[in-house]
Protein backbone atom coordinates (compact mmCIF):
# COMPACT_ATOMS: atom_id res chain seq x y z
CA UNK A 1 0.00 0.00 0.00
CA UNK A 2 3.04 2.94 1.09
CA UNK A 3 2.77 5.70 2.82
CA UNK A 4 0.02 9.09 1.44
CA UNK A 5 2.11 11.56 -0.40
CA UNK A 6 1.92 14.22 2.05
CA UNK A 7 3.43 11.73 4.79
CA UNK A 8 6.42 11.74 2.21
CA UNK A 9 7.22 14.57 1.36
CA UNK A 10 6.28 17.78 3.17
CA UNK A 11 7.01 21.24 1.79
CA UNK A 12 6.79 23.93 3.93
CA UNK A 13 4.71 27.20 2.62
CA UNK A 14 7.18 30.56 2.25
CA UNK A 15 6.98 34.08 1.17
CA UNK A 16 7.95 33.70 -2.07
CA UNK A 17 10.60 36.07 -2.15
CA UNK A 18 13.88 36.48 -4.14
CA UNK A 19 15.94 35.79 -0.96
CA UNK A 20 14.24 32.86 -0.38
CA UNK A 21 14.36 31.33 -3.59
CA UNK A 22 17.96 32.26 -3.76
CA UNK A 23 18.33 30.30 -0.44
CA UNK A 24 16.63 27.51 -1.46
CA UNK A 25 18.70 26.80 -4.93
CA UNK A 26 21.69 27.64 -3.10
CA UNK A 27 20.54 24.79 -0.50
CA UNK A 28 19.90 22.59 -3.44
CA UNK A 29 23.13 22.78 -5.12
CA UNK A 30 25.04 22.19 -1.37
CA UNK A 31 23.05 18.73 -1.25
CA UNK A 32 23.82 17.89 -5.00
CA UNK A 33 27.59 18.44 -4.08
CA UNK A 34 27.67 16.57 -0.96
CA UNK A 35 25.39 13.85 -2.55
CA UNK A 36 27.58 13.56 -5.89
CA UNK A 37 31.16 13.87 -3.85
CA UNK A 38 30.53 11.82 -1.47
CA UNK A 39 31.38 14.54 1.57
CA UNK A 40 28.35 12.95 3.76
CA UNK A 41 30.68 10.10 4.28
CA UNK A 42 34.37 12.25 4.81
CA UNK A 43 35.62 13.44 8.10
CA UNK A 44 36.09 16.96 8.49
CA UNK A 45 39.50 17.28 7.20
CA UNK A 46 38.75 15.83 4.20
CA UNK A 47 35.29 18.25 3.91
CA UNK A 48 37.33 21.41 4.33
CA UNK A 49 40.16 19.96 1.46
CA UNK A 50 37.56 18.97 -0.53
CA UNK A 51 35.79 22.49 -0.14
CA UNK A 52 39.03 24.62 -0.36
CA UNK A 53 39.81 22.51 -3.86
CA UNK A 54 36.46 23.67 -5.33
CA UNK A 55 37.08 27.41 -3.99
CA UNK A 56 40.62 27.23 -5.43
CA UNK A 57 38.65 25.81 -9.08
CA UNK A 58 36.00 28.03 -8.66
CA UNK A 59 38.29 31.40 -8.41
CA UNK A 60 40.74 30.27 -11.08
CA UNK A 61 37.98 30.08 -13.54
CA UNK A 62 36.90 33.56 -12.33
CA UNK A 63 40.23 34.83 -12.53
CA UNK A 64 41.18 33.60 -15.87
CA UNK A 65 37.19 34.49 -17.10
CA UNK A 66 38.70 38.04 -15.77
CA UNK A 67 41.67 38.30 -17.81
CA UNK A 68 40.41 36.84 -21.13
CA UNK A 69 37.74 39.92 -21.37
CA UNK A 70 40.13 42.21 -20.44
CA UNK A 71 42.36 41.32 -22.85
CA UNK A 72 39.40 40.90 -25.51
CA UNK A 73 38.77 44.40 -24.59
CA UNK A 74 41.93 45.76 -24.48
CA UNK A 75 42.20 44.73 -28.16
CA UNK A 76 39.36 45.51 -29.33
CA UNK A 77 40.01 49.37 -28.28
CA UNK A 78 43.58 48.81 -29.76
CA UNK A 79 41.81 47.45 -33.34
CA UNK A 80 39.77 50.88 -32.78
CA UNK A 81 42.88 52.73 -32.23
CA UNK A 82 44.56 51.21 -35.45
CA UNK A 83 41.54 51.95 -37.47
CA UNK A 84 41.84 55.49 -36.32
CA UNK A 85 38.01 55.41 -34.78
CA UNK A 86 39.43 56.79 -31.62
CA UNK A 87 42.14 58.95 -32.04
CA UNK A 88 42.09 60.43 -28.55
CA UNK A 89 43.01 57.30 -26.88
CA UNK A 90 46.20 55.44 -26.15
CA UNK A 91 46.45 52.57 -24.64
CA UNK A 92 49.63 51.96 -22.49
CA UNK A 93 50.17 48.24 -21.57
CA UNK A 94 46.52 46.77 -20.74
CA UNK A 95 45.52 50.18 -19.27
CA UNK A 96 43.32 52.40 -21.94
CA UNK A 97 44.35 56.09 -21.22
CA UNK A 98 41.77 59.17 -21.68
CA UNK A 99 42.54 62.66 -21.86
CA UNK A 100 38.77 63.86 -21.07
CA UNK A 101 35.61 62.00 -20.15
CA UNK A 102 33.80 63.05 -23.92
CA UNK A 103 37.06 61.10 -25.38
CA UNK A 104 35.75 57.86 -22.83
CA UNK A 105 32.05 58.31 -23.50
CA UNK A 106 33.09 58.12 -27.35
CA UNK A 107 34.92 55.37 -26.78
CA UNK A 108 32.72 53.39 -25.31
CA UNK A 109 29.98 54.18 -27.58
CA UNK A 110 31.99 53.05 -30.63
CA UNK A 111 33.13 50.18 -29.06
CA UNK A 112 29.83 49.03 -27.83
CA UNK A 113 28.45 49.60 -31.29
CA UNK A 114 31.53 47.51 -32.66
CA UNK A 115 30.11 44.71 -30.31
CA UNK A 116 26.33 44.94 -31.24
CA UNK A 117 25.51 46.53 -28.46
CA UNK A 118 23.71 49.75 -27.60
CA UNK A 119 25.75 52.55 -25.41
CA UNK A 120 24.42 53.68 -22.50
CA UNK A 121 26.70 56.35 -20.01
CA UNK A 122 24.54 55.79 -16.92
CA UNK A 123 26.49 52.57 -15.70
CA UNK A 124 29.51 54.80 -15.95
CA UNK A 125 30.72 56.76 -12.78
Amino acid sequence: MGFPEHVIYHETKRDASPFNAIRDKLSDFHYWFIVTFGLYVMTPGERLVCYLFTLAILSAVLWLSNQIFSYTVVALVRSLLESKQLPQLSVVGNIIVSPSVEAMEKAVVVATNALGRNASMAALP
